[in-house]
């Protein structure tokens, strides 16, 4: 499963609306928003509307939820969560919280008024986390402690038990396990060989509780997971026992490289890069892939990991490549809230100090500022499209972003993201109309048409194409590449130009000594009108040149011969021509020509060029076969009979 696909695209900006081009593709766009994003991030519900994203989205995943210390789900941020009174410049849809009791305020009614506007998206809840996973062993150990985890999370979330007097279900659509990691450290090192089968068994219950849950409420609840995709995590879980459990899985397949590691790397590759130092270790996203399909994961279960975020280093020396890249660094280089991470709308808007670079093999993008020696690892449109294109490609069932706030404010990753994995659109046909011939039809710029001309009418010829470029416009059946607008293409004819130079008869004799070589040539010729007196005219027997000047009634004279020309009765618009001539000295010529003189008993044909002349605009010219016969110093030719 290899399948490589390059992609370079222009992208769309997003509106805010469900409809039209905005509209989410038919693949899944899923994507996680931060409750604490609302502080210092200053990313609010509303941006994820007023930005266009949401109407690119299909699934949106709220993160975090706490496995507690009771094993059981806990909010992170009560007052972030239900309780903040968002005023109407920074509510979804204009309209401000209440204090009123018992009424819902904070990000999760923002979400409520989300899904109004728009209603095909799904909102999940997201538990764990990178550093909220260390309960998650101890809860999934005994068949008691998940039953009891998977029920807590069922009533907060599903039945929207969220605290005493504030009960609103709908607000979420399902639960997202992102347990990081099970049988492997994580933030904490929590964890125990058991938890392989325990994660299988927690997930288990988890789909249980919620298919008791549908049918309770006549409507389906998501479950979902946080994948890991490194090769010693994905290693310590059942794929395809926790595959079946899900709905999807979404693979993280960024992170693979970061400051823990002091050399310079792409976080998120798609492919194992040219000259790639951890080559063959499994950290790009397509081992990943390939990981997951052969232990027995669906395709259409899988989404891949985008990260919305790059991860920098500093103190890097140019190297060998002049930017950087596989390079040694110092630390992590200064970042807006954390030092070795900054979100793509600031890498996106440095200025010209840090070069632009792409790593054509892995199909990631890179900053370098060789002043500062820092370098910034990140994923763009471009190399987004690439990703889905791979997506598309090898049958995935979608993406999935690490998150909203790390977007700009235009959505420009989002729109990316969807773009790419929305169904091509039908393509534009144009019409094409062949006049005077066949090929007519409805096409689509590019393709190759073959078309063909009507037989021409008696006494005309086809003459040419008019009307657009053709691949031969002298042949009667071509081809055309259609271009993108309606086209017509015409097939013109002409009458049928003169026969061209035909040598009805052609006899010499050779002298015997030197003498005077005589020859007469007659047939006919591919002019239309008589020349007039004064034109030149050229006769050339097999080497031989004579020069006349015409007088009037087409009749020319030299001193080596005469020319008559006259309108020929059989072909129309063609003249006869009969010329004699004395004093050449053909033996030259003739040899020339494959005849040798001054052999005896030459009988074999070969041909004598014949060409005949007006001016410098009409020239006809014929390779005519003759016999030879007679003897050594003498003889004589003809055209055979």
């Amino acid at each position: 499963m290899k399948v490589r696909v390059l992609l370079l695209t222009a992208l769309l900006l997003a509106g805010a609306a469900d409809t039209g081009a905005d509209a989410p593709p038919p693949r899944r766009v899923a994507g996680y928003f931060v409750n604490w994003g609302i502080y210092g991030r200053g990313y609010l519900v509303k941006e994820i509307h007023t930005s266009g994203a949401a109407a690119r989205m299909t699934h949106l995943l709220y993160a975090f939820a706490d496995v507690g210390s009771d094993l059981k789900v806990h909010l992170t941020d009560a007052w972030a969560d239900y309780d903040k009174k968002f005023e109407a410049a920074d509510s979804v849809d204009g309209v401000a919280d209440t204090w009123d009791a018992g009424t819902l305020r904070g990000n999760f009614n923002q979400l409520k008024k989300l899904k109004v506007l728009h209603p095909n998206l799904k909102v999940l809840i997201a538990l764990g986390g990178w550093t909220l996973s260390g309960n998650f062993s101890d809860a999934a150990l005994t068949p008691t402690s998940r039953t009891a985890l998977a029920a807590s999370a069922i009533d907060m979330f599903i039945k929207g038990n969220f605290a005493p007097g504030l009960t609103f279900p709908g607000v979420f659509d399902g639960i997202d396990i992102d347990w990081e990691y099970p049988a492997a450290p994580g933030f904490t090192n929590n964890y125990r060989p058991e938890d392989t089968q325990n994660f299988t068994l927690l997930l288990e219950e988890f789909r249980r509780q919620l298919d008791l849950q549908e049918a309770a409420d006549g409507r389906e609840y998501l479950l979902t997971i946080a994948a890991p995709a490194g090769a010693d995590k994905l290693a310590k879980i059942e794929i395809a026992d926790v595959a079946a459990c899900v709905d999807f899985v979404n693979l993280m397949t960024y992170d693979f490289h970061g400051t823990w590691d002091l050399q310079t790397h792409f976080h998120a590759p798609l492919f194992e890069p040219a000259g790639d130092p951890s080559a063959g270790q499994g950290l790009c996203a397509d081992d990943a892939v390939d990981a997951y399909l052969a232990a027995g994961a669906p395709a259409a279960k899988l989404n891949l990991g985008v990260p919305f975020y790059g991860r920098g280093w500093q103190g890097v020396p140019a190297g060998p490549g002049g930017a950087g890249l596989f390079q040694t660094g110092t630390g992590a280089a200064p970042g807006t809230f954390e030092a070795g991470v900054e979100d793509y709308q600031v890498l996106a808007g440095l200025g010209v100090e840090y070069g632009r670079h792409r790593e054509a093999t892995a199909q990631a993008p890179w900053l370098y500022n060789p002043t500062a020696q820092r370098f910034w690892t990140y994923d763009d449109p471009t190399s987004i499209a690439a990703k889905m294109n791979y997506v598309v490609a090898n049958g995935l069932g979608g993406a999935m972003f690490w998150e909203l706030s790390g977007d700009d404010a235009s959505a420009t990753l989002v729109d990316a993201i969807a773009d790419g994995l929305a169904d091509p659109p039908p393509p534009v046909m144009w019409s094409l109309t062949v006049v005077n011939g066949s090929g007519d039809g409805d096409y689509e710029a590019g393709t190759v048409v073959d078309i063909a001309a009507d037989p021409p009418a008696a006494g005309d010829v086809f003459a040419g194409w008019t009307g657009a470029t053709v691949a031969d416009a002298g042949e009667s059946s071509t081809t055309i590449v259609m271009p993108a607008a309606n086209t017509v293409v015409t097939a013109t004819y002409g009458p049928a130009p003169p026969a061209p130079l035909a040598v009805a008869a052609l006899a010499g004799r050779l002298a015997p000594g030197g003498g005077r070589d005589r020859c007469a040539v007659s047939g006919t010729w591919p002019v239309d009108s008589l020349p007039a007196p004064g034109d030149t005219a050229h006769l050339t027997v097999a080497g031989q040149d004579v020069e006349w000047t015409f007088l009037p009634r087409g009749r020319a004279k030299s001193a080596l011969g005469s020319l008559t020309v006259r309108p020929s009765k059989s072909v129309p618009g063609a003249f006869t021509f009969q010329a004699k001539l004395k004093g050449l000295s053909l033996a030259t010529g003739l040899r020339d020509a494959g005849l040798d003189p001054d052999a005896a008993h030459e009988d074999a044909p070969v041909d004598v060029p014949v060409s005949l002349q007006i001016g410098a605009a009409i020239h006809a010219a014929a390779d005519v076969a003759v016999r030879y016969t007679g003897a050594a110093g003498k003889g004589a030719f003809r055209i055979p009979r």
